[in-house]
């Protein structure tokens, strides 16, 4: 066997011709009926549409909607506003008879900036008790970790 005797094993298909004449897919061949797009010659970008803002025009719409004030109301962020921590958190932060407050919880980076209402669960467990102001906190929190 030579090298000019080898054939392939199947043999390559023709690629499909559309848009030749009355047949070959019909008389518009996929392009519509009439338009600029229909026209022979077209030269559009693939992300072309119609003449609209551009999509950097668009991001500006985007982010002027995300800046101001009306961005921070609660109804719209409430997860930036909310925090639920455990006993567990403060015994690791805190000492004994310390008083637990937003501020606090946020100088010992246990919240961020921006949260507004805290609540402590009872997850965990301490022996130390704790002074709470401004938080809310759970009724089993409450009777086993408050100073009387």
């Amino acid at each position: 066997m030579k090298m000019h005797d080898i054939q392939p094993k199947h043999k390559p298909q023709d690629r499909k011709r559309i848009g030749r004449g009355d047949r070959k897919r019909g008389t518009y061949s996929g392009r519509g009926i009439k338009g600029q797009r229909a026209r022979s010659g077209v030269s559009e970008l693939a992300f072309f549409s119609g003449g609209g803002p551009t999509l950097a025009g668009k991001g500006d719409k985007i982010v002027h909607k995300l800046r101001g004030e009306g961005n921070n109301v609660p109804s719209r962020n409430q997860a930036k506003w909310w925090r639920v921590l455990n006993v567990d958190d403060l015994n690791r932060h805190f000492e004994d008879g310390a008083r637990i407050s937003i501020e606090e919880l946020y100088q010992k980076g246990l919240i961020s900036k921006t949260v507004r209402h805290v609540k402590i669960l009872g997850r965990g467990t301490s022996e130390k008790r704790f002074v709470f102001e401004n938080v809310k906190v759970s009724k089993s929190v409450l009777e086993q970790y408050s100073v009387s």
